[in-house]
């Protein structure tokens, strides 16, 4: 297996004077022309590997900064790729470095599973991640996990894990990324989202109680910078006419297309996801993910799917963690498993291979009650997050102390209901 080289370095490391306020302010695209790629990559223009052996080659990102600008200098065909850079933090960067573009170093026997597993994610599944009080993967139970001890990861503090962790490796670490395109989308959500607006302001303002903030702490989150992705690099014509079918947006397609190209340099199959809860995207994504080499392509899954097979998984200890990032604080003792890279792949694996629950359970009602009951359990915890900060429109603030308890109560019930439907 080749090693390859990282495309892309976080948007911290590549703007080390910016922070989270400047994150998804900056100037839209034009993706209204009809510039498509040919063969994958954009008319006139094709990716090409560096000369590994040329010393004066600086490895540090710039080949595909070159490629999605059409340039070519200092690229030749048919060489291998070098090997991609743990992606880390500035405080993993040492001390008396400044938070810079990391610069990878050649490597001959470093395979591409040195990288974590990167999950993107789009914005409707950040939305429901940030507000929603249910499933495994939400901000506040992934920042659960890792207090505990009970998720793979590497603080950028280089705080202390309990001791049952092993030392852990960059392969076995998950990042979720978002893309500043997507943080853009959720500033607009946001204008009609007041639980989403507060939870983007503590984020800029880098408050202790931001879970977005929690996550970069834990290492297990980074936003990454795409202003050079102007055209379409991996998705072609035929693409964009299926995606109008299935009236996908622009920003999906433009979502899917980056996450295309990030998959390229990841020779390893299913080391690159993402997470979507737009069906379309999702049908889409699997559409796109059926032309051969598989490995070229990345695993497009939804939310729900993701969160209900964990819930339900007892082989991979899936149902322990779920179960253990519901649990605030820190625990003294180990559930039995650890959420990781290679957990994650195997069981989005199965989600690729058609054996989801969805897709197993063809008119079994218990599917039907389980997908009823996640919809009912997100749309009371959205009404429940918005009472809490005091949208109480025309009720009292006793009334809506009353509705809270009472949403609460029907909360937990459900949440009984959907442990113990099969």
């Amino acid at each position: 297996m080749a090693p390859s080289v990282c495309l892309h370095s976080s948007y911290r490391n590549q703007y080390p004077g910016r922070g989270p306020q400047d994150w998804g302010q900056q100037e839209h695209q034009d993706w209204g022309h009809d510039d498509w790629s040919v063969d994958g990559f954009p008319q006139g223009h094709q990716l090409e590997a560096p000369v590994a052996a040329k010393a004066s080659v600086a490895l540090d990102g710039s080949f595909l900064l070159a490629a999605l600008q059409g340039g070519k200098q200092g690229v030749v065909e048919d060489q291998p790729l070098p090997a991609m850079p743990a992606q880390k933090a500035a405080a993993k960067l040492g001390e008396g470095r400044s938070d810079q573009l990391l610069t990878p170093a050649v490597d001959a026997g470093a395979a591409t599973e040195e990288a974590p597993l990167y999950t993107f994610l789009d914005a409707g599944v950040v939305c429901q991640m940030l507000t929603r009080e249910d499933g495994l993967f939400r901000f506040q139970g992934l920042a659960n996990l890792c207090a505990q001890g009970h998720m793979k990861c590497s603080p950028t503090d280089g705080r202390a894990l309990p001791k049952w962790l092993d030392p852990v490796q960059e392969h076995e670490c998950i990042m979720f990324a978002i893309t500043d395109m997507v943080m853009e989308q959720l500033n607009e959500l946001a204008a009609g989202d007041p639980v989403l607006r507060l939870e983007l302001e503590r984020f800029r303002a880098g408050a202790p109680e931001s879970r977005l903030q929690r996550c970069l702490e834990w290492g297990i989150l980074e936003v990454l910078e795409t202003t050079l992705h102007t055209q379409m690099m991996r998705l072609t014509s035929e693409h964009e006419r299926r995606s109008k079918e299935l009236n996908l947006s622009q920003h999906a397609l433009k979502m899917l297309d980056f996450v295309c190209l990030w998959q390229t340099q990841i020779e390893s199959e299913g080391r690159v996801l993402l997470l979507t809860s737009d069906a379309s995207l999702r049908h889409f994504g699997a559409e796109v993910a059926s032309a051969k080499p598989r490995s070229q392509w990345p695993v497009v899954l939804l939310l729900d799917e993701l969160n209900a097979l964990f819930q339900q998984d007892t082989a991979r200890g899936g149902k322990l963690i779920f179960e253990a990032s519901h649990q605030p604080g820190v625990v003294r003792q180990f559930c039995g498993a650890a959420l990781s890279a290679s957990i994650l792949q195997k069981v989005a694996a199965d989600v690729a291979c058609g054996n989801s629950i969805a897709q197993r359970a063809d008119g079994n009602d218990s599917v039907v009650l389980r997908q009823e009951l996640l919809q009912a359990v997100n749309v009371v915890s959205t009404a429940m997050n918005f009472l809490r900060t005091g949208n109480f429109g025309g009720m009292q603030a006793a009334e809506a102390g009353r509705c809270l308890r009472s949403m609460e109560e029907a909360l937990a019930r459900w949440q009984a209901l959907l442990r113990n439907v099969n």
